[in-house]
């Protein structure tokens, strides 16, 4: 949902020029419904509450209230833990700088950056104490393992253990000493470092917090100025091929500070602000009814609807395949079929070159002008630049209305019912929506994990134990090593123990 709005926010002069002079240009979003309608019903509730986070939900029409969910069958999805963006900024070379607020121990960036002391203590700082908390005790042990003590202006890698990144960047930064500018060299090293660091290890994204604003006494106006102009050195010099997206979190009580990055990031004559946090919304009022929710940007109309994506007559359908645009599962399956043998083997003669990841072909039987297979892909990160360049392609080939299916949404292991290690996935209010009095609900469910191996997209029961065995394994999971997340395929596995009613 952000990359629909990323290209027609932040590039508004040079994408709807090719299309302001037509009229009742249209992007659809669709998801095709399959035969697990649980599933369906969770991935439109995740569009539906994208549409409200992304756009705000102000004048909200609802022509038919949403039914309950099913106790019986409770389903934990990921969460990110931080708030809708507050400032955003692309720099020439396509990185991406984004301005939140939130807790940093949620990001699900690759990689996050921890402030340490010398004493390498990560119960000593507040920034620490969040991450250390949500990692687990490991993190301190795996820190432990490099030495004693550190030395200012050092970073420590280490794995993000229980955290939703991959590696943990611990800076040991210096104290401020006012007048003199060895302190700010020394900081600005260390952002300069963390972003190289990124880069050299192939990291995608990265999460910074406020290094130096809190014990360190750096005044947050040095280290907003500091931060922003070092992303934008590193982006200029190292026009880096991997890093695409660093994400500067902010702790929500401290207003000063959110304030003076607020500041350094309106000086960017290209810097845009939530829709749904600054004033001057560029999108219309968010309309929905029982199986439709509508917004509206200039003459760009949005939608997200349910319905059989290959029954679209938009100019463009895309498709979310494989890398060899071959997958005949889901949604891929279902357009492929309609289609024809024709599509599908122009898809094979295409997979078999070298291609970007993306490649139009002839519609088929399709009512469509042209399908537009991707090469879907689980990562955010990803997806946002798949939408994004999928809409470029259709406004260079001059179409003015696409369908988009919900890209490697969250059955991603496995058409079975998720469960999550951490309550926390569940407790955003992307999953479990306040009521009126404020309330949200979540169940604490006994599963029956058994015998688990890592899930994998389109599966209905879990894979055999072996090639010539008969024995299935009883769950799958994300990542055997250190699961966070466990598929069930069968109702007899789990229960709803007790329901827990919060605020």
């Amino acid at each position: 949902m952000s990359g629909v709005k990323k290209l027609f926010q932040e590039n508004e002069t040079l994408y709807l020029s090719a299309i302001k002079t037509k009229t009742g240009c249209l992007v659809k979003l669709v998801y095709k419904p399959s035969d697990g309608q649980d599933n369906d019903d969770i991935t439109v509730q995740d569009m539906v509450a994208a549409f409200r986070q992304e756009f705000g939900n102000h004048r909200v029409i609802h022509s038919q209230q949403a039914p309950p969910p099913k106790a019986h069958k409770p389903s934990v999805f990921q969460a990110t833990g931080l708030d809708p963006y507050l400032y955003h900024v692309q720099t020439n070379e396509d990185l991406d700088i984004v301005l939140t607020k939130g807790n940093i121990e949620f990001s699900m960036t690759e990689v996050i950056v921890n402030s340490v002391p010398p004493d390498l203590n990560l119960d000593s700082g507040a920034v620490s104490k969040a991450i250390l908390r949500a990692a687990g005790p490991k993190l301190q042990q795996s820190i432990n393992a490099w030495g004693a003590t550190g030395n200012v202006g050092e970073i420590i890698v280490t794995e993000g253990c229980q955290l939703y990144s991959k590696k943990v960047f611990h800076a040991i930064a210096p104290y401020w000493d006012k007048d003199q500018d060895t302190s700010e060299e020394c900081l600005q090293g260390i952002f300069m470092d963390c972003l190289d660091m990124a880069e050299n290890n192939n990291l995608t994204s990265i999460s910074l917090p406020a290094i130096g604003t809190g014990n360190l006494c750096f005044p947050t106006a040095v280290v907003a100025s500091l931060m922003l102009n070092t992303i934008l050195e590193f982006s200029k010099k190292r026009k880096p091929k991997h890093l695409k997206k660093v994400v500067i979190v902010l702790y929500p009580g401290d207003t000063q500070c959110i304030q003076d990055f607020t500041n350094e990031f309106k000086k960017f004559p290209n810097a845009s602000g939530n829709s749904s946090l600054t004033k001057g919304r560029p999108f219309s009022n968010l309309t929905s009814t029982s199986d439709m929710h509508e917004t509206k940007m200039g003459n760009v109309t949005i939608q997200v609807v349910t319905a059989d994506i290959t029954k679209e007559t938009t100019d463009i359908i895309v498709n979310s395949s494989n890398q060899s645009f071959s997958l005949k599962s889901g949604v891929s399956k279902a357009v492929l079929d309609a289609a024809g043998k024709a599509v599908e083997v122009e898809c094979h003669n295409f997979g078999a070159k070298s291609n970007p990841g993306m490649i139009m072909t002839q519609p088929g039987n399709l009512k469509c002008k042209k399908i537009l297979h991707v090469a879907g892909d689980p990562d955010p990160v990803k997806i946002n630049k798949i939408v994004k360049d999928a809409l470029q392609m259709c406004v260079k080939s001059s179409y003015t209305s696409v369908s988009f299916p919900a890209i490697d949404t969250a059955a991603y292991y496995g058409n079975g019912t998720y469960f999550a290690v951490n309550a926390s996935y569940s407790a955003n209010d992307t999953y479990s929506t306040p009521n009126q009095n404020g309330e949200k609900f979540m169940y604490v469910c006994r599963v029956l994990t058994g015998d688990f191996t890592l899930g994998k997209q389109g599966m209905i029961e879990p894979p055999a134990k072996g090639t010539a065995s008969t024995d299935l394994y009883d769950s799958v999971v994300d990542n055997p090593a250190n699961p966070t997340m466990f598929v069930v395929f069968h109702d007899t596995q789990a229960y709803p123990e007790y329901l827990i009613t919060f605020n």
